[in-house]
């Protein structure tokens, strides 16, 4: 099956880069336990296929693509102008990501930042919550929780956009003043993790990896 990617996003698919790290510092529950997840880099050759390639997907007629970086350098989102239909991905949610309940119990709430800790440029991530909301879509389904729709949900994107920086670029954390740097290779650079990001991604991995080996001892006794 075919995996269709944006032009820049290759390098994070093909093994050639691992993505950004995520931000255990940026605040939350959810963000502190961020270096435990899923690492990278993913190879999912020879399934790649490029977006550019297709001026509308035709898998999907009447679709097209949006390039809406900040979550990742190759976000896309995808819209559907005759009635207005988007779907943004992680571009924006509608759930706060950032805890554990929010992350688990998917429970909806208003209109919300991508999710912090793996977001590693907030200057393109506001760029593109701005093309979003100039859309004024009638549905929205992103990557978390139930679509919204209607004019509480043009309203809360005109409110995010438009007060982004206030609202939602985090006040702390790796990538708050300074982004990941990317090119067509995948990342070339990273600002640095604070002392106390270092502490606690060390205390993460040590802790994952006693539980771990506590249990391969019960599995052998």
């Amino acid at each position: 099956m075919p995996i269709y990617s944006h032009p820049v996003e290759p390098p994070y698919l093909t093994g050639q880069s691992a993505y950004p790290p995520p931000d255990p510092t940026v605040g939350g529950s959810m963000s502190a336990l961020s270096p435990l997840f899923v690492p990278s880099p993913f190879d999912f050759r020879p399934q790649i296929r490029l977006l550019s390639e297709l001026p509308e997907l035709a898998a999907l007629k009447g679709w097209t693509f949006l390039n809406t970086p900040g979550h990742a350098p190759g976000h896309v989102s995808l819209w559907r102008a005759t009635d207005r239909l988007l779907i943004a991905g992680d571009a924006f949610v509608n759930t706060v990501q950032e805890r554990v309940t929010g992350a688990l119990t998917l429970r909806s709430q208003l209109i919300h930042r991508p999710p912090a800790y793996y977001t590693p440029d907030w200057d393109q991530a506001r760029a593109s919550m701005q093309r979003l909301a100039a859309l004024e879509p009638a549905l929205a389904a992103t990557g978390h929780v139930d679509p919204q729709g209607g004019q509480n949900l043009r309203d809360e994107l005109r409110h995010l956009a438009g007060n982004f920086d206030e609202v939602a670029r985090p006040v702390q954390g790796r990538y708050a003043a300074h982004t990941a740097l990317t090119d067509a290779s995948g990342v070339v650079g990273l600002p640095p993790l604070s002392p106390r990001g270092q502490i606690l991604r060390a205390s993460l991995l040590i802790t994952a990896g006693l539980l771990l080996l506590r249990q391969l001892r019960r599995w052998r006794a």
